[in-house]
């Protein structure tokens, strides 16, 4: 369409009017509107330190099973006589920090869904689109970031 006019300050059209298409009534956070700027960064800001604190944990669980694993799971050098391995349960020193990592993706998928409840958010699809960026965030963090950096 045709360009909006300039809307007038002081008798003079200087300010250009734009127009975005608004949010759904039953989309709207009601309570949540009124909420000061500062308050919704604070809470912002604490949701997001509390999901980076539990992708440090899920680093330094990964971390400390790793070295365990170097410690206690490593066969390399036992053997019998007839030259078989006596290392046993390498196979759960492996598979511990994938577990590990399991359980912090589980942690940060309920944790994202209620900490995103805890911000402020005009829109409840807002809300939602929080909760799911904090999710998938975490949960590649977590799993591309640390394994391949621990195991390599």
């Amino acid at each position: 369409g045709a360009e909006l006019p300039k809307f007038p300050i002081g008798g003079r059209p200087i300010a250009k009017l734009s127009v975005a298409r608004a949010a759904n009534p039953g989309d709207i956070n009601w309570a949540e509107l009124a909420v000061p700027w500062n308050l919704r960064l604070r809470r912002l800001a604490y949701t997001n330190v509390l999901m980076a604190l539990f992708v440090a944990l899920g680093f330094g669980a990964v971390y400390g099973l790793r070295k365990m694993q170097d410690v206690f799971g490593n066969c390399e050098g036992r053997t019998q006589g007839d030259g078989l391995s006596t290392c046993e349960g390498n196979m759960a020193w492996n598979i511990l920090p994938a577990l590990v990592v399991a359980a912090v993706n589980g942690t940060i998928m309920s944790a994202s869904r209620r900490l995103g409840q805890q911000e402020y958010h005009d829109t409840l699809t807002d809300e939602e689109f929080s909760q799911m960026l904090k999710m998938t965030i975490g949960m590649i963090v977590n799993t591309a970031g640390g394994v391949p950096f621990f195991f390599s």
